[in-house]
């Protein structure tokens, strides 16, 4: 037919968008009501894919800020933790 494009017996808008919405929210409730023993039943059944998921969780790199001791040379470090030893040693002994 003239000036027609696309399938007009098709899909209609949006119905793919509502049924992932439907089958995420689905999943979604599933877990909540189930994860504890999915978990634990991954666990108990494959320790190296529970090790897999675990690790996969923790990221790949991580930004630490420079803190307070950041300028100090490896001598002054050292003292400082030498100083903070004897304190604690002090104050155990009291």
């Amino acid at each position: 037919m003239p000036g027609q494009s696309g399938n007009p017996a098709g899909r209609p808008r949006h119905v793919r968008e509502k049924l992932t919405k439907d089958v995420i929210i689905d999943l979604a409730n599933d877990w909540h009501a189930n994860c504890k023993q999915a978990i634990a039943d991954l666990r108990n059944q494959d320790v190296s894919a529970y090790v897999q998921v675990c690790v996969s969780l923790i990221p790949k790199e991580v930004h630490i800020a420079a803190g307070p001791l950041k300028d100090l040379s490896d001598e002054e470090l050292s003292a400082l933790v030498f100083a903070a030893k004897k304190a604690i040693a002090k104050a155990n002994a009291s």
